[in-house]
């Protein structure tokens, strides 16, 4: 005959305790297997809602993909956007919402809205082109904008480089004049360029700009240097000579 074990209070309450804990463990793995297929189907959603936004994103902007392409404008349709080859800024498109609403989906008005945005902060303005009733956006407004960026850029780069050839023919004939005269390399007597630092508004602050001679031009500075009477008689005469001399040059 076994002998009947008596288990103590202590006993019995831990193994209520250890029962409960694995109820619980089994209710929250339950919970936490709802709640990941309660998010994957959600996800599912969300993902499939987000493909066909895509398509009709992408639909709604390959007219102007095509148009700029035939404007000669090289650019590639991806997805949401158009890459423009240069900083004219992004193209793309977005939901529409009502008014200044951004806080649920409920805010869309069901409409797009293209944009061609700004890469760089001061450069071109962000512009805006909503969807026109018929469905598509003013494809041909829209190809001016992004031209007229283009030859905005090509212009100042153009200008860009006439003034890197306007400096480096500016040193070389400094350099040359400095060594036919005798003048320090290093002498800011003789130079291509000037740089003027003019007050702009309170608090002492100043804008800094650099001019650059024209060609076959340098610039002279005499310094601070104090003349007397004669000196100035005889600098004062040799000041009219040279501008006589740059007269028959223009004429010439």
């Amino acid at each position: 005959m076994n002998a009947v074990t008596t288990k103590t209070v202590e006993q019995l309450k831990e193994e209520l305790r250890v029962a409960q804990a694995a109820v619980e463990a089994q209710e929250n793995a339950l919970r936490e297997k709802a709640r990941e297929e309660k998010y994957a189907a959600e996800k599912k959603i969300r993902d499939a809602q987000e493909a066909e936004l895509t398509t009709k994103m992408t639909a709604a902007l390959a007219p102007l993909a095509a148009a700029l392409v035939a404007a000669g404008v090289k650019c590639h349709l991806q997805d949401r956007a158009v890459a423009v080859e240069g900083s004219v800024g992004d193209i793309f498109v977005e939901r529409e919402r009502h008014g200044s609403s951004w806080r649920s989906s409920s805010s869309y008005t069901g409409r797009l809205v293209l944009v061609v945005d700004s890469r760089y902060m001061n450069d071109f303005p962000k512009v805006r082109y909503p969807q026109l009733k018929a469905g598509g956006f003013n494809v041909a407004k829209i190809v001016e904008t992004v031209q007229s960026r283009l030859e905005t850029i090509a212009a100042r780069a153009a200008e860009a480089k006439q003034l890197e050839i306007k400096k480096a023919s500016g040193a070389w004939l400094a350099a040359e004049l400095k060594q036919e005269l005798g003048v320090e390399s290093n002498s800011s007597m003789i130079s291509a360029t000037r740089a003027v630092s003019y007050p702009r508004g309170p608090g002492g602050r100043s804008e800094y700009r650099e001019y650059t001679a024209e060609p076959g031009h340098v610039y002279m500075q005499l310094g601070t240097h104090q003349y007397n009477a004669e000196q100035v008689r005889v600098m004062h005469a040799a000041l009219v000579a040279v501008a006589k001399l740059a007269t028959k040059s223009v004429k010439s």
